[in-house]
């Protein structure tokens, strides 16, 4: 991180960092990396713009002392630009506050002034979508076919058996093997734990132990899944080490 950093020469997005240290930390430690907002953690968005001190050096130069106002000049202008960038695409209104709030004359202020209105007059109907069309969980889920990377015999899909209650998520996770792998493993059933439902967006964790030699350690997949009208999109996260494990899931038909 820190010779990425020292070795930037211009605003860098959070993201375009991490997209420059990734790869070494994937290689050089048992970890996979990832950038993304971490739920329930007061997150409201945005993006972290990483700027070298030249910058903040020719900013404050640029202030005429006589009048307070800052003159225009290329540094301000890229500074803009990098902010602009890493919102434009965004759905919440207080990132284009934000703009308005340090650029309030920028080159994009009246199209910030525009989104900021088109988006606050949109909220309570888009709630009200993602009320009215979100399924319930209860019932079983069934995942495509999936293939140990570790081992290309081992062919199973996952089971997942929930229980919505309010904003709570029960239930258990089962892996069976297909007919037709060639390594069949019998899978038990874990209970999960954590279970929360917020926005559309599902996550639970479940509990498993490994046995490294004579000691027995314990582990956890954390699950994330984008509930859509008719499947759940998840992502896989273990705190093995392992790379992410995406996949989709349908309900299964009740008897």
């Amino acid at each position: 991180l820190l010779s990425a950093l020292e070795e930037n020469q211009d605003i860098l997005e959070g993201t375009s960092l991490f997209k420059k240290i990734s790869r070494p930390v994937i290689v050089n430690a048992d970890q996979t990396p990832q950038y993304a907002d971490i739920r329930r953690a007061g997150h409201e968005g945005g993006e972290f713009l990483f700027v070298p001190k030249r910058f903040k050096a020719q900013s404050a130069s640029s202030v005429d002392p006589t009048r307070g106002a800052p003159k225009s000049d290329a540094a301000n202008t890229t500074l803009e630009l990098a902010f602009w960038q890493s919102i434009q695409s965004s759905n919440r209104a207080q990132d284009f506050e934000a703009y308005l709030k340090q650029f309030p004359t920028g080159t994009f202020a009246p199209l910030a002034k525009s989104r900021v209105a088109a988006l606050q007059e949109t909220k309570p109907s888009n709630a009200q979508n993602r009320s009215s069309g979100q399924p319930r969980l209860d019932g079983e889920w069934v995942s495509q076919v999936l293939i140990n990377p570790f081992d290309k015999n081992d062919h199973y899909r996952l089971h997942l058996e929930l229980k919505q209650l309010g904003r709570k998520v029960l239930g258990a996770v089962r892996r069976v093997s297909t007919p037709d792998s060639p390594r069949k493993i019998g899978g038990s059933k874990r209970g999960i734990v954590n279970g929360v439902l917020e926005d559309g967006v599902m996550t639970f964790e479940e509990p498993f132990q490994v046995l490294m030699g004579s000691k027995t350690e314990d582990h956890k997949r954390t699950y994330t899944g984008e509930i859509l009208q008719s499947k759940i999109a998840f992502i896989i996260q273990d705190t093995m080490g392992n790379a992410p494990i995406e996949f989709t899931a349908k309900r299964q038909p009740t008897p």
